[in-house]
C-alpha cells in the first residue's frame, strides 16, 4: 500500500520525473519549491531535515535503517540533493509522516483525500480528481 501511494505521489507530482521543471530549483533561497520526482519545497524539506537530526523526534528513527539500506545519510542530504529520486522520495515520504500518523488509504479515492489533505494540502493547486485521473489504469 505504502510503495503504491508513493508510485501514485510521484506520478501526481512529476509524471515519474519527466515534467517539465522537475529537476529546476526556483525560487529564493529558503522559499524554493516543488523539486525533485516528489515536488518538495524547501520549506517541507527543512521541517523534515530538523526533526530527522533531532533524535529526540520520531522521525529520527529513520536515519539509520536509511543508511545501512541505502548508504546515504539522510541528516546531510541537502535540499539541492533532492534531484535524485531516491532522496525526493524519500523525503516525501517523511513529510508526510511528519504531517500525519494516520495510515496510507488502500482504495484510490480514498489516497487522492489523503494526498490532498496532508501532501498537497489546502494551499495546492491539485485536486482529488486530479490524484485520481492521473493514476486510473495504473492499478
Amino acid at each position: 500500500r505504502e510503495i503504491e501511494f508513493i508510485k501514485r505521489v510521484v506520478n501526481q507530482e512529476s509524471n515519474f520525473g519527466t515534467a517539465r521543471g522537475t529537476n529546476t530549483i526556483a525560487g529564493p533561497k529558503g522559499k524554493r519549491g516543488s523539486f525533485g520526482v516528489a515536488q518538495i519545497d524547501e520549506v517541507a524539506f527543512d521541517q523534515v531535515q530538523k526533526k530527522l537530526r533531532n533524535r529526540k523526534n520520531r522521525l529520527s528513527k529513520f536515519v539509520k535503517p536509511f543508511l545501512e539500506a541505502t548508504g546515504l545519510d539522510l541528516t546531510k542530504v541537502t535540499y539541492e540533493q533532492l534531484d535524485d529520486p531516491i532522496l525526493s522520495i524519500a523525503f516525501g515520504r517523511m513529510y508526510l509522516r511528519q504531517r500525519t500518523s494516520e495510515m496510507i488509504p488502500i482504495t484510490l479515492e480514498d489516497q487522492a483525500a489523503y494526498w490532498k489533505k496532508y501532501y498537497n494540502t489546502s494551499a495546492g493547486a491539485g485536486k482529488p480528481e486530479d490524484f485520481i485521473r492521473t493514476n486510473q489504469g495504473r492499478e
